[in-house]
């Protein structure tokens, strides 16, 4: 069970203030969505995910993660699917954002994929934890893809004069 991954989101939570252009308010107005929507449900992804890491076996791991979790999960998919910017200033950030997300989703759906396959008995332990290397291997690449999101936020922060308030 220990090979089993956390699962967190990395962002910086901050509140921006704009200052009167419609530019800054697209981009403060998508950060707070993205915050609100996304950010806000790391917490309960992480206390959801600790309590199926401890549980005593695959199978209630497996429950926990496909009942609590997914559904989570699945309503940060569907919020970052159907928000289209339509301010150009945003749309970077929020490409950024959202191949972050969907990375991060996909080594999620990998992880769960796994446990669903050991405890239907298609995998052993050892297959597991090979798909749980690439589950992690995915997690670090959202990370990767969070801070590059973090820096184009910065820019726009900026850019646009925005203040930010932590």
């Amino acid at each position: 069970m220990k090979n089993i991954l956390k699962i967190a989101v990395i962002t910086t939570v901050i509140t921006l203030v704009a200052c009167s252009s419609p530019e800054a308010e697209a981009i403060v107005d998508y950060h707070d969505g993205y915050i609100k929507n996304v950010s806000d449900k790391v917490e309960e992804i992480d206390t959801i995910n600790e309590k199926s890491l401890t549980s005593a076996t695959y199978e209630q791991a497996y429950a926990i993660q496909k009942e609590e979790l997914l559904p989570i999960i699945n309503a940060i998919k569907e919020y970052m699917h159907s928000n289209e910017p339509e301010d150009e200033s945003v749309t970077k950030y929020h490409n950024l954002r959202l191949k972050q997300v969907n990375t991060w989703i996909e080594g999620f759906e990998i992880q769960l994929d796994a446990l669903e396959k050991l405890t239907a008995e298609e995998i052993f332990e050892s297959e597991l934890n090979e798909l749980i290397a690439g589950a992690q291997t995915k997690i670090s690449e959202s990370f990767e893809l969070a801070a590059q999101a973090e820096a184009e936020l910065e820019s726009l922060v900026s850019e646009y004069n925005l203040e930010v308030i932590e």
